[in-house]
C-alpha cells in the first residue's frame, strides 16, 4: 500500500512539475512578445540560414565590444551601457535566438551552439575581430565558449 502511495505521488508530482514548466515557458514567450510589441527594434535580423537574428551595433573603432545579455533577458538589457561604451568604440548587443526580436533556432539550445551562432552571426553582419566579450550571467559561459573555440 505503501509502495502504491509513493507511485501515485511520485506521478501527480512530475505532472505538476511538468505543467508549471510549460506554464513558465508560455509566460517567459508571451512577455517576449508583448516586449516587442511595445519596443521598436532597434538593430537588424541577420539570416543565419533559416532563421534570423537580431543584430544591433552602434559606435566605431576596434575592438568591438559584443554585449551578451542573461539566459532570459534580451539586448534591451544593454540599454544603458551600450551608448556609453560606443562612445570610445564599436559595440553591438544580439538578441540569442528565440528571445527580444530574434527568431527561433534550430534545436540543440545549449551554449556550445550559441557560441557557434555568435561567431556565425558577426560574421555575416561584417563585424570583425578583435571582439571583447562581455556577457553577463549565462552568457559568460558562451563568451568563454566563444573565446576558446572559435578561432577568427
Amino acid at each position: 500500500m505503501l509502495r502504491k502511495w509513493i507511485g501515485r505521488t511520485t506521478k501527480w508530482a512530475a505532472v505538476v512539475l511538468a505543467l508549471l514548466l510549460l506554464a513558465g515557458r508560455t509566460y517567459e514567450q508571451t512577455a517576449d512578445h508583448i516586449a516587442a510589441r511595445r519596443h521598436l527594434m532597434k538593430g537588424v535580423l541577420i539570416d543565419l540560414g533559416g532563421y534570423r537574428l537580431h543584430l544591433f551595433c552602434q559606435g566605431d573603432g576596434s575592438p568591438t565590444a559584443v554585449l551578451d545579455a542573461g539566459f532570459v533577458d534580451s539586448l534591451e538589457q544593454w540599454d544603458r551601457v551600450q551608448p556609453e561604451i560606443a562612445r570610445s568604440t564599436r559595440a553591438c548587443s544580439y538578441d540569442r535566438a528565440g528571445s527580444g526580436w530574434s527568431e527561433r533556432g534550430p534545436e540543440p539550445r545549449n551554449s556550445g551552439h550559441e557560441a557557434i551562432e555568435l561567431h556565425e552571426l558577426l560574421s555575416r553582419a561584417g563585424e570583425h575581430s578583435p571582439f571583447v566579450l562581455v556577457g553577463h550571467s549565462y552568457a559568460g559561459l558562451i563568451s568563454l565558449i566563444f573565446a576558446s573555440q572559435i578561432r577568427h
